[in-house]
């Protein structure tokens, strides 16, 4: 005789999926519903009684914009190895621009200077160099705005649009 067993089968079935809880909160900036493009801002920097840049950078919101100048050329004077010649005399001027409103309107930048150049020394050694860096925030919705560093640095910023 035979004896007939049925198994119940239960099918496996899977945990459910996960659920991706976030608590990111979005910070408002200012003038947020329109599509800003910016606006121009004049620009020169003097430095060593000489003009360093002259010209017009764009500023926008949550972007930066920034020149970079170099400029290599060959020493003055043969030095000779000695001295720790190096072949070439170099100088450089770095120029960000970031808007800073946090709010508050569309004016407020912050400014970044930096400008490079050899030492004074006619024989540029390896660790002849000087470098001023000027940092600041200004607020351009007034107008023109001017600031002044260490060794003769300055810079001149006029909103124009």
């Amino acid at each position: 005789m035979l004896l007939g067993i049925m198994l119940q089968v239960t099918p496996i079935v899977a945990p459910p999926a996960p659920v991706l809880v976030t608590s990111a909160r979005r910070t408002a900036f200012a003038d947020e519903g329109a599509a800003s493009t910016g606006y121009p801002v004049s620009v020169e920097v003097r430095g060593g009684g000489a003009v360093l840049y002259r010209g017009t950078v764009r500023v926008a919101l949550n972007s930066q914009s920034m020149v970079r100048q170099t400029q290599s050329e060959p020493a003055v004077r043969t030095c000779g190895a000695a001295q720790g010649y190096r072949p070439s005399m170099e100088t450089g001027l770095t120029l960000t621009f970031q808007s800073a409103n946090y709010g508050a309107g569309e004016g407020r930048v912050r400014v970044t200077v930096r400008w490079v150049r050899a030492g004074a020394d006619a024989c540029p050694t390896t660790d002849v160099t000087r470098a001023v860096e000027l940092n600041a925030v200004v607020d351009l919705s007034g107008g023109a705005v001017g600031l002044d560093g260490d060794g003769g640095l300055s810079i001149r910023l006029k909103r124009e649009g």
